[in-house]
């Protein structure tokens, strides 16, 4: 008798979510026992370390099933659908882990905030306009419409990608804003990343891309990456002195190990497209550093320190 040979294709299995209600606070219980709507607008928000789905019925079922969609959760538990929903367990890890904190000198912005949550960037960092652009170059693909999982980008009329945002379902994305809108250092950093309504007139202006990790280091030399490393160390120590008054001392310093590292570049062919990644990225580090100069932020002093902060 033969042997019977059957290929057998493993599909993984979605993990269970257990939603629950949220508690009303005093002011939504107030309002529900005069029968005031508390759930006219659709919305998430974080309290008390829970995301919190409020809105219509009909769209929070649909939120729900795309959000697990997108994480890869079957929604379950007993809930009533007409009153706020915990939502933690379908929400992406990228942004679970994306727990905003103080900020003693400027930092994080929107593009920063959509490189983390799509993976591409570890660390809250200042990422300018160039560095950002090589990324859309390097790991993302334009789309006709917008697709969940993938990224919306405001570009000005000169094509400089003024902001970007996460698609996190045909109602809602999730981004970082900035103050006034602009890119430069200074107006960056005060409020948390948002859930914001997608809205018609964003799904017709935006332009839209799908991004998704290639190895760009594959065919480089030694040389390169360990340069690599040590811009990676020096996007590190910067990251750190966003969070601290400490590294006022050490300003200098690390400028010029930016602008060596930046002057080591392209002397070797190899690995041409991680180059210009380090070149822009290095590019953001120099702007942050910049910045702290002319404000004071590095002292603790400057307009940005007596802006509120979350």
């Amino acid at each position: 008798m033969k042997n019977l040979l059957f290929a057998v294709t493993l599909i993984p299995a979605l993990a269970h979510s257990q939603l629950t209600n949220a508690p009303l606070s005093i002011w939504e219980k107030l309002k529900d026992k005069v029968g005031i709507n508390i759930e006219t607008e659709l919305e998430i928000s974080l309290v008390d370390d829970h995301f919190i789905l409020k809105g219509p019925a009909r769209k929070k079922r649909r939120v729900i099933n795309d959000l697990g969609k997108l994480s890869k959760v079957k929604a379950s538990g007993k809930y009533d659908i007409n009153r706020p929903i915990i939502i933690d367990d379908i929400i992406p890890a990228s942004i679970k882990n994306n727990r905003w904190e103080m900020h003693l000198q400027n930092g994080p912005n929107c593009h920063n905030n959509t490189l983390l949550t799509l993976g591409l960037n570890k660390r809250r960092m200042h990422v300018n306009t160039d560095e950002f652009s090589e990324y859309l170059k390097q790991y993302c693909k334009k789309t006709p419409s917008p697709e969940q999982g993938g990224i919306g980008v405001q570009f000005s009329s000169g094509g400089i990608p003024m902001h970007s945002y996460f698609i996190l379902s045909d109602d809602l994305t999730y981004e970082k804003a900035n103050i006034s809108g602009g890119q430069d250092p200074i107006t960056r950093e005060h409020q948390a990343p948002r859930f914001r309504k997608f809205s018609k007139v964003r799904k017709q202006g935006d332009s839209f891309f799908k991004c998704s990790y290639r190895d760009i280091k594959r065919s480089c030399s030694d040389y390169v990456l360990k340069l690599g490393d040590r811009v990676d160390q020096l996007h590190k120590e910067t990251a750190e002195m966003i969070y601290s008054l400490r590294g006022a001392d050490k300003l200098t310093e690390k400028k010029e190990r930016a602008y060596t590292l930046e002057s080591n570049l392209f002397r070797d062919g190899t690995c041409g497209d991680y180059q210009e990644l380090l070149l822009d990225k290095i590019g953001s580090i120099i702007s942050s550093y910049l910045e702290m100069e002319m404000t004071g932020s590095i002292y603790g002093m400057g307009s940005y320190d007596r802006l509120p902060r979350i």
